[in-house]
């Protein structure tokens, strides 16, 4: 189904404009043919067209008269000028696997990555078959990929996992010994924990980022994290900032607030599972 009749009243101007061209010969033949009536009507009836075709491509606001677009096409245009360019509704399994495939596709062009989320497991663990394959090669690249988490033993995570079913003390995606194998596998990547503010998972390279919103709306006994998911390009609004500047904003304000992986070890040493490997320092 169309949604904006733009591209047809972009074919009916050069439509128009072809028009004019055969009008051009017409009249060259009606005064050949001295057949001076019919000249005069195709001339006033070209010279009109070709009025009206200079003032749509002079005043671009003249062509908005006849543009039509509807509640789709308004919200794509709108969310095109600040930087987004796909959306992926995450209740669709199809949809799931576009997004899945773009966020890959992005890793492994990317120079620079950065993931603030809550658990991170769709990009760190291997037991999670999603990312894991493709950040893995490029940590072996040298390439730097900074992740800050949620800490699992703050109050805003405490909250999320009480409305879980069963009230679980710590979220089982929370792979702690995995985490801290990566750490010492990987000298690029580094991991920081933050105690407030993670409301979003937020996975940005340097051309692009993916956008997915946290909230506390329960489905049965568990929170429903599947909304929706946007892929947002750098973009330079006439007003106001392009997302895509201000939700990296958002992760170097989680990193720049966020406690190293060290230091968090010590700061909930006496709650940490036993068993643990040991985290080398740096």
């Amino acid at each position: 189904m169309a949604h904006s009749n733009r591209i047809r009243v972009h074919w009916a101007l050069v439509i128009v404009e072809v028009i004019l061209f055969v009008a051009a010969v017409v009249s060259a033949y009606l005064s050949e043919v001295s057949n001076w009536t019919w000249f005069v009507g195709v001339s006033v009836i070209a010279t009109i067209a070709f009025a009206i075709v200079k003032v749509f491509e002079a005043v671009p606001m003249a062509k908005e008269l006849l543009a039509h677009d509807d509640m789709a096409s308004r919200m794509a245009l709108s969310a095109e000028r600040y930087g987004v360019r796909e959306y992926f509704n995450m209740q669709s399994a199809e949809d799931q696997a576009l997004r899945n495939k773009a966020t890959q596709q992005q890793i492994t062009s990317a120079r620079s990555l950065w993931l603030c989320a809550n658990s991170g497991a769709s990009f760190l663990d291997p037991a999670i078959y999603r990312h894991w394959h493709f950040v893995e090669q490029r940590l072996h690249d040298g390439v730097e990929f900074r992740v800050v988490l949620l800490d699992p033993y703050s109050k805003e995570k405490g909250f999320r996992n009480q409305l879980n079913v069963s009230g679980e003390q710590l979220d089982s995606k929370v792979n702690l010994a995995n985490l801290i194998k990566q750490h010492n596998n990987f000298p690029s990547l580094e991991i920081r924990f933050a105690k407030y503010g993670m409301h979003s998972t937020v996975f940005a390279t340097e051309s692009c980022l993916f956008f997915d919103p946290y909230q506390v709306g329960l489905v049965g006994d568990r929170i429903e994290n599947r909304s929706f998911s946007l892929r947002i390009e750098p973009s330079s609004p006439s007003e106001g900032i392009g997302l895509y500047q201000l939700f990296k904003s958002h992760f170097d304000t989680l990193w720049r607030t966020s406690t190293s992986f060290d230091d968090w070890i010590e700061e909930v040493a006496d709650r940490l599972p036993p068993d643990l490997p040991e985290l080398k320092t740096r």
